[in-house]
């Protein structure tokens, strides 16, 4: 099988479906603004992954503390 090389070629864009739920709620956040998030359903902390994630994807800084057995504050930092 013989293959063309091309040069200066774009690839397609890709297709995006938008911000993500963590990051518009990232978005509206101003510095050491706050808000709380319930993990009694969540034992390996996939929600505190996400928003991590997204706040990484944003050029945001989060930081995070557990306030009860359940519950964990996350904290925009910069």
């Amino acid at each position: 099988m013989d293959f063309i090389i091309e040069k200066g070629v774009d690839l397609p864009k890709k297709k995006t479906r938008g911000y993500g739920r963590w990051q518009k709620l990232l978005l509206k956040l101003e510095l050491d603004d706050s808000f709380v998030i319930d993990e009694s359903n969540d034992p390996r902390k996939h929600q505190l992954v996400a928003i991590r994630n997204a706040a990484r994807s944003l050029g945001i800084r989060v930081e995070s503390a557990r306030e009860t057995e359940t519950k964990r504050r996350i904290k925009r930092v910069e």
